[in-house]
């Protein structure tokens, strides 16, 4: 998900585009997840997706299934979405004449233009699973073992101990919306 903002969203069922908005406006999931991003490389939205399918579907993901997942999305991401990113995020410093009130706009006009293009993603993603490319486990410690699994995908080793703390801030506020759920 992009950093610019908090969408709404406009799904009202176990969408991943509910769930991914509603999980990233939680307290300190997004700083999470960026932190994920940009210190291990991580793909926000698969982070998402990996905890929407342990967390909703209880459905564990993988490894062999977590590759096929980033693959599926690999190009889209790389080629439309990372490029919007990094244009949106360079404008916050430059070049010249940013920044100013005109690059402003524009950086704006562009963060919603890469929030679509994270939807399309998601939608991409919630295909996946309609289609059921992962394999259900009944597991409900899904979603943190699903989480675990994104980020040594894209680490390509075991999450450290940094990385670890990040994916518990998800995890613990998964645990509490369920919680909650439950008591209501």
């Amino acid at each position: 998900m992009s950093d610019a903002g908090h969408p709404q969203s406009e799904a009202t069922d176990a969408s991943l585009w509910a769930f991914a908005v509603d999980l990233y406006a939680a307290p300190d999931v997004a700083a999470a997840c960026l932190d994920l991003q940009d210190r291990h490389g991580c793909d926000i939205n698969l982070l998402l997706f990996a905890a929407w399918m342990g967390a909703v579907h209880r459905r564990a993901i993988t490894p062999a299934e977590m590759a096929e997942v980033v693959a599926s999305v690999q190009s889209w991401h790389a080629e439309i979405v990372h490029p919007l990113r990094s244009v949106r995020r360079r404008l916050k410093s430059g070049p010249p004449p940013a920044p100013s009130g005109s690059s402003e706009t524009l950086r704006a006009r562009i963060a919603n233009i890469e929030l679509e293009a994270e939807r399309i993603e998601l939608a991409a993603l919630e295909r996946l699973a309609a289609i059921g490319q992962t394999r259900g486990s009944g597991d409900e410690e899904a979603s943190l073992g699903n989480l675990r699994a994104a980020v040594r995908h894209f680490a390509g080793s075991e999450p450290d101990a940094e990385a670890l703390k990040l994916i518990w801030v998800v995890e613990k506020t998964l645990r509490m919306r369920v919680k909650s759920a439950v008591t209501e």
